[in-house]
């Protein structure tokens, strides 16, 4: 019990951090937080994905969290740990584990404002990297390209100027491109109005309860990706149809070698032309 505590109280530290680096004089500016995540393994695919939440929804979104957290006993959303029952879900049982997720997918359908996902090949990466807007690794382009999109959803039709807080997930091994590619966008005045950069956290995933969705949707691409790959299923999982359906915008899709090339002469020309029209990514 009092691990949980702990971690409750780590939780609203983060929420805080997020109060005191999205805060703006009067309010006036609709914020939005993009949180990333990523998997990649043994099945030769690279994944980047997130989920981007209103201010006001991001803190509804925590609590509503927080709450199927205390309901299960769980002290943080793992999906990999989810779907195979195992660590700190090892308590509940498979049908259990089962109705965790779906009341996940629920929170993150009612709250979140829009999703996005990218996977790469690292064999298709290779045959283009160095190429005018592709970046060094596929983990450096994967992000780029969730700013793309998350940044086409902020500039839809209707929608007030936005500026956006993003979070990372602390220690991970590709921290140190991650800071590459934001501190890119933070000298660029033309990057920062573009993607409506207002700042880059680095938070701990466990601590960062909305950081837990974008999980969720991490694992669910990559896993659909790496099963297509392996030819082995005709069909993709049917949680991840569950969480990618509906009103909720989400914009996933797997960059073979011609989408790599596509959207790498976008992103230089994003770069080299501030004030082109900013082209989302593919459908």
């Amino acid at each position: 019990m009092t691990d949980m505590l702990c971690d409750r109280a780590r939780a609203d530290d983060f929420m805080q951090l997020v109060e005191a680096v999205t805060s703006t004089d009067g309010g006036l500016v609709a914020l939005i937080q993009a949180y990333f995540d990523e998997s990649y393994g043994d099945g030769g695919v690279f994944c980047v994905a997130g989920y981007a939440f209103a201010r006001m929804k991001c803190r509804q979104f925590d609590a509503a969290w927080a709450a199927m957290l205390a309901k299960w006993k769980l002290p943080y959303f793992r999906m990999s740990s989810c779907a195979h029952n195992r660590g700190v879900f090892e308590h509940l049982s498979r049908d259990e584990c089962i109705a965790v997720e779906k009341e996940a997918i629920a929170l993150i359908k009612r709250y979140a404002a829009c999703g996005f996902a990218v996977t790469v090949d690292p064999v298709d990466f290779a045959k283009v990297a160095g190429q005018p807007g592709v970046d060094k690794t596929p983990y450096e382009f994967c992000v780029s390209i969730c700013l793309v999109a998350v940044s086409v959803w902020a500039d839809g039709p209707g929608r007030p100027p936005c500026s956006l807080s993003y979070f990372f997930e602390a220690g991970d091994a590709h921290q140190g491109e991650t800071s590459a590619v934001m501190e890119k966008v933070f000298r660029d005045p033309h990057l920062r109005a573009r993607y409506g950069y207002m700042s880059h956290t680095f938070v701990e995933k466990v601590n960062a309860r909305p950081a837990q969705a974008a999980d969720l949707l991490a694992w669910q691409w990559f896993t659909d990706r790496k099963r297509s790959k392996s030819g082995k299923f005709a069909e993709s999982r049917k949680d991840l149809v569950e969480l990618v359906g509906g009103d909720l915008r989400h914009q996933v899709f797997h960059a073979d070698e011609r989408i790599l090339r596509e959207m790498g002469a976008e992103i230089a020309a994003i770069r080299s032309r501030p004030s082109a029209p900013l082209a989302g990514p593919p459908a």
